[in-house]
């Protein structure tokens, strides 16, 4: 038998115990920290637990430079490269990128995959997005993602959705390299593309309200895809023809500026072509 503990961000509101910031405070302490100093500085914590998502392997990388920085000479660094805590070792902690490469290397090919999808997705995604990239298996990969704390199941307005945290992508991209990434982009694009085409349909011709939801949920996909496609002469008409498709539900849904971002992207390179 197989014990499985699942471990999900924490929160990282201050007012409540148990929080984000008390972890990164305890690990702090274990890592020999001054313990005064970190509770004259649980602002500034705080926002080193928010931008690290409350994920606990990262927050324990953070904590392990905390006995050589101040925690406002951390917060600003963070900000300013999140390499401090993806490729660089703390005091007695590996970085985060060597973290998840034991991880990843401890997978599936095909989760390893799955998991790199999901990095790209933006804000997660839903059910049919999900098979859309990873096939009528999908549930067990992202099943064996959220088993292993890789990914989280949230609610989205047309179902359950799943997501990484930021603090875990970088380091996931970096670990798993160019390659898989690129490869693991081109699914995404596709996917996307070939849902928005789906989407226009729905909306228009059966069933709207279901599909406006669903564009709630994955409209930032549709035009991230759309938007990094502007590069590949093979999908350009295609990408622009799917957002001009959509101009309509994705104006409805408050996605307009990406929209016309990423749409101007695409027919500036396609007059460049």
């Amino acid at each position: 038998r197989i014990a499985v503990c699942v471990v999900e961000p924490l929160s990282v509101d201050t007012h409540t115990a148990g929080t984000a910031t008390d972890l990164l405070i305890s690990f702090a302490n274990h890592f020999g920290a001054d313990a005064d100093e970190l509770e004259r500085s649980r602002e500034d914590l705080a926002d080193v637990a928010g931008f690290l998502d409350g994920l606990p392997l990262a927050l324990e990388i953070a904590a392990a430079w905390l006995p050589i920085l101040k925690p406002s000479s951390l917060s600003v660094k963070l900000r300013a490269s999140p390499d401090l805590i993806s490729r660089r070792s703390g005091a007695g902690r590996d970085s985060l990128v060597e973290c998840v490469s034991v991880i990843c290397a401890d997978l599936e090919p095909e989760d390893r995959h799955a998991l790199m999808c999901l990095c790209l997705c933006r804000g997660g995604c839903g059910e049919e997005l999900g098979e859309a990239m990873l096939g009528a298996d999908w549930p067990w990969r992202v099943r064996t993602l959220v088993d292993r704390s890789l990914a989280l199941r949230v609610s989205g307005h047309s179902g359950r959705r799943f997501l990484v945290v930021q603090a875990l992508r970088e380091a996931v991209r970096l670990a798993e390299g160019e390659e898989r990434y690129s490869t693991a982009k081109r699914v995404w694009q596709a996917a996307c593309l070939t849902l928005g085409r789906r989407a226009h349909f729905e909306v228009n011709e059966r069933d709207r309200r279901r599909w406006m939801e669903w564009l709630r949920d994955e409209g930032d996909n549709i035009v991230g895809a759309s938007a990094v496609t502007a590069g590949d002469p093979a999908k350009l008409r295609e990408a622009i023809d799917v957002l001009h498709g959509l101009r309509g539900p994705l104006w409805l849904i408050g996605r307009y500026r990406g929209f016309e971002q990423a749409f101007e992207e695409l027919l500036d390179q396609g007059l460049e072509d």
